[in-house]
């Protein structure tokens, strides 16, 4: 995983908006990216992403006519992440209070 977190973060470029208000791309960004001339600059959370403008609107065609399997499984994914906190959670809370005597009945 490492390795696919440097190759990704590697290829991070910091770009700056100019006087007009727009992002000027560098050209080995473009070439890399295999954008093309027409881009679709497109909020994910936290970050942008740059895609080549015919390839944003086959994908976008297509996670629309699939948003209800979509939405299903990040539902699943979603209770999944939840179990598994809780169930850490539990397992830090037993570690936490073994060995731990407790009062009986006041005493």
């Amino acid at each position: 995983m490492s390795e696919y977190k440097h190759l990704k973060i590697s290829c991070l470029t910091r770009c700056e908006w100019d006087e007009q208000g727009r992002m000027v791309l560098p050209q080995e960004v473009v070439e890399e990216a295999g954008v093309g001339t027409e881009i679709s600059l497109v909020g994910s959370f936290e970050h942008l992403e740059l895609w080549n403008r015919a390839e944003w609107l086959l994908h976008l065609k297509e996670i629309k006519n699939n948003r209800t399997e979509i939405e299903r499984k990040g539902k699943e994914a979603i209770i999944k992440i939840k179990a598994d906190a809780a169930a850490a959670l539990s397992a830090a809370n037993g570690i936490a209070n073994a060995g731990v005597s407790r009062p009986q009945n006041g005493h």
